[in-house]
């Protein structure tokens, strides 16, 4: 029989409590969030029929601003690449069951997967530990001119990420590997929208 309607819920701002209905509820599915990882383990475990992993097609990533410094310089952002954890980041949204760590910005399926190296990428040194390589990190921060292997300016960088879901933990996980490279990061939680209105799609925002 088809449905006789269908309901579409707004504002559903904590995926936690979301997620628990569609799994404790009837006739209920996730639309366009993922559900958080205490839901996810809940329902391995307990209701593993009620999961349904549907590849997305796309990839999640930190963006660095290449227009100002110190990311306008390569070898930084190669040591940044180098010494993140990207192995934790997916940890925080549900570990390995939510996804392979991406090696470059094609995901499988699409044209050009195979020609990008596949799973494997493109074999790049700073791109070869997911759990992050901090020697290889050093190494790259002095190609960049400082001596010490960590990052040596003064100034305090803007860091922004979003205080919706699993997002908030994936910018504050983000912000101390950042810190680990020797980066002073003000990290400031703002909404979706506002992330995107107020400061990633406005240059003058930097």
């Amino acid at each position: 029989a088809y449905a006789d309607e269908i309901d579409m819920p707004q504002g559903n701002d904590d995926t936690t409590v979301a997620g628990r209905r569609v799994v404790e509820g009837d006739g209920l599915l996730s639309g366009d969030w993922s559900a958080p990882p205490a839901v996810l383990s809940q329902v391995v475990k307990r209701q593993k029929d009620q999961l349904e992993l549907v590849p997305a097609g796309s990839a999640r990533y930190i963006s660095m601003n290449t227009t100002i410094a110190p990311f306008d310089d390569i070898n930084v952002r190669r040591a940044v690449v180098a010494g993140f954890d990207r192995e934790a980041l997916r940890l925080v949204r549900g570990g390995e069951l939510i996804g392979d760590i991406p090696t470059h910005m094609i995901p499988p399926g699409l044209p050009g997967f195979e020609e990008s190296g596949g799973y494997d990428g493109f074999g790049l040194d700073f791109m070869s530990k997911p759990a992050g390589d901090p020697a290889l990190a050093a190494e790259y921060m002095k190609k960049a001119g400082y001596a010490s292997g960590r990052y040596e300016g003064d100034e305090e960088l803007l860091m922004v990420g979003t205080t919706e879901g699993v997002a908030q933990k994936t910018a504050e996980v983000a912000k101390e590997k950042l810190e680990q490279l020797g980066f002073k990061v003000r990290l400031r939680l703002v909404t979706q929208d506002a992330m995107y209105t107020k400061f990633c799609n406005i240059p003058s925002a930097e």
